[in-house]
């Protein structure tokens, strides 16, 4: 999912979790791939959050904020997926707000800074809010789509059997394809398994020619989504594809997108301290 977030909260997201292990159950949306957590604000809800690993930075809906009558002032927004999004977020300025207290599952945060936005809502639904994997800086972060919970503790991964990534608001890995490699978000809030620039189209060997699937919007962005099934192998980390089937996305994206058709029978860990990732089967 295409997400913004303000550079200085970087610095100020840090939860103030203990030592101990501890987790957050999650439920994927009826009918849909998003994790929703719970969530209580200064002692008031359960809202529903969606647990997004592609998020550039947490969020909630100015509905929430009004009716909770939440303080907060506007700094200027950075694109944290510059490179991999064509939307132009330069000079724009997002609402930011000050949570006392936030507490999703029974992790407990204090003076929490998060966006204003106005949410998307899915049928059936209400969402008022995302939380993104950086958000738990500092920690191993574990989600297992079988138990559906996600796990933080003070652990760290093992260099040998891990991936080295990037943290730039945004989870990224390098893949090979096509005996290249290349950069790729893990991004659980999109629903395509592995999902290529369409300008990409040329460098594949097909078994089945892309074909339309569908159009899709992110944000004022309106993209076209074609699937295909090419010949070779696709290989994350120690897991390897043969033949894959495939996306491809219009709109001017430049960096590979794997998403919840991929990770739904895995369990994705993130170490933060050492920018490593773990990716295993279920």
């Amino acid at each position: 999912m295409k997400k913004i977030f303000i550079a200085f909260l970087f610095t100020v997201f840090i939860s103030n979790i203990n030592a101990q292990t501890k987790k957050i159950p999650f439920e994927i949306a009826e009918g849909f791939h998003l994790m929703i957590v719970k969530a209580t604000i200064n002692g008031y809800g359960p809202y529903n959050f969606i647990f997004d690993t592609g998020a550039g930075g947490a969020t909630l809906s100015k509905e929430v904020i009004e009716d909770l009558k939440i303080k907060g002032c506007k700094f200027p927004v950075v694109d944290s997926a510059r490179l991999a999004s064509p939307i132009d977020t330069l000079g724009i300025t997002a609402y930011v707000v000050n949570i006392d207290k936030l507490k999703i599952g029974n992790i407990n945060f204090e003076n929490f800074k998060i966006i204003e936005e106005n949410m998307f809502q899915i049928p059936g639904l209400k969402i008022d809010g995302v939380i993104g994997g950086f958000d738990f800086d500092e920690n191993l972060v574990e989600v297992n789509y079988n138990t559906k919970e996600i796990t933080l503790s003070d652990n760290e991964l093992p260099k040998k059997k891990s991936i080295q990534g990037k943290f730039m608001g945004l989870i990224e890995i390098n893949i090979i394809a096509n005996n290249k490699k290349l950069p790729a978000h893990l991004d659980s809030g999109s629903p395509n398994f592995i999902s290529f620039p369409y300008e990409m189209k040329n460098d594949f060997e097909y078994i089945k020619e892309p074909e339309f699937f569908t159009k899709a919007r992110i944000m004022n962005n309106e993209i076209d989504i074609y699937k295909a099934q090419i010949k070779g192998i696709i290989k994350i980390g120690d897991i390897t594809i043969e033949n894959p089937e495939i996306e491809l996305t219009t709109g001017g994206f430049q960096v590979v997108n794997i998403g919840y058709n991929f990770m739904k029978d895995k369990v994705i860990s993130f170490d933060k301290k050492n920018i490593r990732i773990s990716i295993k089967e279920n």
